[in-house]
C-alpha cells in the first residue's frame, strides 16, 4: 500500500496511533479527538445558585489500537428551571503499541469545552456543547450533543447517556510514521463519532434525594470514531473506524448555596451537599 496522505487542510490530532490488524500491508491512521474527553453526568440539573466541581480519570484502549489515558476537570453551575452550564478542561495520552510503526511526535493532546444541560424531566436531560484543543497534529474544534437517562435513587443513581460529535482540524500539521523500510505521512482529517456511557453515581453526603449530592461515580464509556483518508496514488478513499473502551472513576463535589442566609447579608455562602 502506498503512503496515505490527506491533501486538504485538516483538524486531526493524535487521538489514536492505530494499525489495522491481520493484513499484510497495514498502514497507521489518525482519529481527530472529541472536544469532551470524559463526560459523566446524570439527568438531574443543579438547583439555581448551586455549583459543582468534578474530576475524572479514565483508562482503556482502542479495539484495533493503542492504550488511552484521559482526565478532565469540570465546573458546573445551576441557573434554575432545569438549566445547567458547564466549563471543562481535559487531557489524554496515547500509549505505545507493539508494532513496527512509530512516530517521534508527542502522544499528548489537550481540550477545553463549554456546554449546557437541560433537565426536561427528573429522569431525562439533553446536553450540547462546543469544544476544541490541540496536539502535535495541530488544533481542532468539536461540537457535540446527546441525551441522558437516569433514576434518582436515594442510595445510588444509575445513568445511561449517548450522543454524537464531530471533530474538525484547524491548521493541521503532518505526522510522519516510519517502519523498517517505508514512511507514511498523515494529515489530520474530519472525524465523526458517537459515544455511550453506562454508570452509577453513589452519593456520599446527606440531603434531599431529589437534588444532586456530592458523589463518587463509576462508569464504562465507549467511543466510536470514523473518518476517510485519501490514497495518494489513486482517487479512492479508505474509511478507518475504531472503538475505544474506557473505565472511568470520578468525584463530584456539589456546593449548595445556603438559602437560610438573611437577604440583608450580601455575601454568598455555600455548603457541601
Amino acid at each position: 500500500m502506498g503512503s496515505l496522505w490527506h491533501d486538504a487542510p485538516g483538524y486531526r490530532s493524535l487521538a489514536v496511533l492505530a494499525l489495522c490488524i491481520g493484513a499484510s500491508a497495514c498502514s497507521p491512521y489518525l482519529h481527530s479527538p472529541p472536544g469532551r474527553m470524559v463526560p459523566l453526568e446524570a439527568a438531574k440539573a443543579l438547583p439555581k445558585g448551586d455549583f459543582a466541581i468534578q474530576g475524572a480519570l479514565a483508562g482503556g484502549a482502542a479495539v484495533w489500537g493503542p492504550s488511552v489515558g484521559a482526565g478532565t476537570v469540570q465546573g458546573r453551575y445551576g441557573f434554575g428551571r432545569g438549566l445547567e452550564g458547564a466549563l471543562e478542561a481535559g487531557f489524554a495520552v496515547i500509549g505505545a503499541r507493539d508494532t513496527d510503526w512509530n512516530t517521534s511526535a508527542s502522544h499528548a493532546l489537550y481540550s477545553a469545552r463549554a456546554g449546557f444541560k437541560y433537565e426536561a424531566a427528573s429522569w431525562f436531560a439533553v446536553q450540547a456543547g462546543f469544544g476544541g484543543g490541540g496536539s502535535a497534529a495541530g488544533g481542532y474544534i468539536s461540537p457535540d450533543a446527546g441525551i441522558i437517562f437516569s433514576y434518582q435513587g436515594k442510595s445510588v443513581v444509575p445513568f445511561v447517556a449517548g450522543g454524537f460529535y464531530s471533530s474538525h482540524p484547524i491548521n493541521g500539521k503532518p505526522i510522519v510514521f516510519r517502519d523498517s523500510d517505508s514512511t507514511e505521512v498523515l494529515f489530520p482529517d474530519t472525524t465523526l463519532g458517537a459515544y455511550g456511557n453506562f454508570g452509577i453515581r453513589i452519593p456520599i453526603t446527606g440531603g434531599h434525594p431529589d437534588s444532586p449530592r456530592s458523589a463518587i461515580i463509576f462508569a464504562y464509556r465507549f467511543v466510536f470514531a470514523s473518518h476517510h483518508e485519501y490514497i495518494a496514488s489513486s482517487v479512492t478513499q479508505e474509511r478507518w473506524q475504531d472503538f475505544y473502551h474506557l473505565g472511568v472513576v470520578s468525584f463530584d463535589l456539589v456546593m449548595r448555596k445556603d438559602r437560610g442566609k438573611s437577604r440583608r447579608d450580601k455575601g454568598r455562602v455555600w455548603k457541601m451537599h
